[in-house]
């Protein structure tokens, strides 16, 4: 009776583990594959966010510069207008 068990179980498992090995295969392949571009693509974000993050640096140092230059020009101007209201002399 033992031998039959085992036979069954034996025959069961020889049918049994390679349709379950081909159904998984089938079943968990778009799992996988969905995951893999997910990784790709968090793989790839990253560069990208560092990338956006020194242009908003450099971004904000022009502004800084262009600011300065701009009180510059302004203190230049007011110079000017001095310099020509005293030689005028009025």
């Amino acid at each position: 009776m033992d031998d039959g068990i085992i036979a069954v179980i034996a025959i069961f498992l020889c049918f049994f583990v390679p349709i379950a090995g081909l159904t998984m295969r089938f079943a968990l392949k778009p799992i996988v594959e969905s995951i893999a571009r997910l990784l790709e693509v968090r793989a790839s974000a990253a560069p990208a966010a560092a990338a956006m993050e020194l242009n908003e640096r450099r971004i904000a140092l022009l502004e800084a510069e262009l600011s300065a230059l701009r009180l510059e020009m302004q203190r230049v101007t007011d110079q000017k207008d001095f310099m020509d209201r005293l030689g005028s002399g009025s």
